[in-house]
């Protein structure tokens, strides 16, 4: 009865998910590697932009984004990646950081 509505909204959570999480692995470690191997004034500024995406609440940080831009699709995957850099890019600069010295 419902079958076609839970297909549609299945194909759309993993349409998000998957695009999110590719958004993610690949600027995420990309910042993270390049702030662990500069270091200096550059790791800092990198780091601190990510603590101020650290400091706002996940779902806050989404509602406000998507409607002050407009609600869509390619928004709400904008919003959620840019979201989700934080964790990556601190570990991988971590990581970096730890066998460089």
């Amino acid at each position: 009865m419902y079958y076609q509505e839970y297909c549609t909204s299945g194909r759309y959570s993993l349409l998000i998910s998957i695009v999110v999480t590719f958004i993610v692995a690949v600027i995420g470690i990309g910042i993270g590697l390049v702030s662990g191997y500069v270091e200096g004034y550059i790791d800092i500024i990198i780091m601190r932009f990510v603590d101020l995406i650290m400091s706002f609440p996940y779902i806050v940080f989404v509602i406000v984004v998507v409607s002050m831009i407009d609600g869509g699709l390619h928004n709400l995957i904008f919003s959620n990646g840019f979201n989700k850099l934080d964790k990556l890019c601190k570990s991988n600069a971590e990581y970096s950081n730890f066998y460089e010295k």
